[in-house]
């Protein structure tokens, strides 16, 4: 039955209630917060991942770069100090010239005081 009034009451069930609409706002806000959460973790986990990549990639380069340069350093110091801690009867038969042996020795000086 139709009376006027009697229309409000019956559509009333077409109506969203109060609960089911603070339930969808509530579940609206976790999926927001969810959401948001989420987004920053993995913001944070690519900025991370990107920094260790840098930084392994730029120990590798100068890691490979340095090798070289202390394998002949290496080989510089041990040649220097050899040569200086010969007998002097040895350095001349090794190098005759004595503006060379000077040379060398001047060279194991200055290698060894930037290596100790």
């Amino acid at each position: 039955d139709y009376h006027g009034d009697g229309l409000s009451k019956d559509v009333s069930w077409l109506e969203d209630s109060d609960d089911e609409q603070d339930g969808a706002s509530t579940l609206d806000r976790e999926w927001k917060t969810r959401r948001e959460q989420f987004y920053n973790a993995g913001y944070r986990d690519g900025i991370s991942a990107g920094r260790n990549d840098a930084a392994q990639n730029g120990f590798n380069h100068g890691f490979k770069d340095s090798v070289m340069v202390g394998y002949k350093w290496g080989i510089v110091r041990g040649v220097t100090s050899a040569l200086a801690h010969l007998p002097n009867e040895l350095k001349v038969k090794l190098v005759q010239k004595e503006e060379v042996r000077k040379e060398f020795l001047s060279l194991h000086g200055v290698v060894d005081s930037i290596s100790t």
